[in-house]
């Protein structure tokens, strides 16, 4: 199981790392990391919904 997920996660850095580059060419560089950013953000805020995990307390963020 292990081996499998390193295996994803070097394809997903993979295609991220290519499309990323040619992004950077087709288009200027402000806008492609504004648009990375903002489908990461997207990304994690949506893995945080499904998984549920609940808030961080206050003592926890400091």
């Amino acid at each position: 199981m292990a081996l499998m997920l390193a295996a994803l996660s070097a394809l997903a850095y993979s295609l991220a790392d290519l499309s990323g580059g040619y992004a950077a060419r087709c288009s200027p560089a402000q806008s492609v990391v504004v648009v990375s950013q903002c489908l990461g953000a997207l990304l994690a805020i949506a893995f945080v919904a499904v998984e549920g995990t609940p808030n961080p307390s206050r003592t926890d963020l400091l």
